[in-house]
């Protein structure tokens, strides 16, 4: 799976459990410009601020928790996704598949909107 014209890693551990890794950088000048405008395309509808936005949506949408944020030269982000449903019998949610995304970005809002459009393409959008 590639966003951008960049690969999105896919690693599986021994117990199977499914890390995505991708960088959204902005380093080159042809993709900060990528970012911005797919930023300002998500944003087009928002009457919030973008991170707000995106954090509601990965967790309505995708259900999907932001674990972590971590900073030195640039952003890390580590997030949570699950797909699944209500076992009404059982009064719980089951999970149906999971995985954790790492995402490193120059900017909070372009990481998390890679986790959107790399939990969209994996089908984990609850919507669909």
């Amino acid at each position: 799976m590639k966003i951008n014209d960049e690969s999105v890693v896919e690693i599986v551990d021994e117990f199977g459990v499914v890390d995505y890794n991708y960088f959204a950088c902005i380093c080159d000048p042809k993709n900060e410009e990528y970012w911005k405008l797919a930023l300002q395309e998500y944003t087009e509808s928002c009457e919030t601020d973008p991170v707000s936005m995106l954090i509601m949506d990965l967790h309505h949408n995708y259900h999907a928790t932001v674990e972590s944020i971590g900073c030195d030269l640039w952003f890390g982000i580590s997030l949570n996704a699950g797909t699944g449903h209500w076992n009404v019998s059982k009064g719980e949610f089951e999970i149906e598949k999971e995985c954790r995304l790492f995402i490193q970005c120059d900017e909070i809002s372009h990481g998390l909107l890679a986790a959107t459009m790399i939990l969209k393409e994996l089908g984990y959008d609850q919507d669909e």
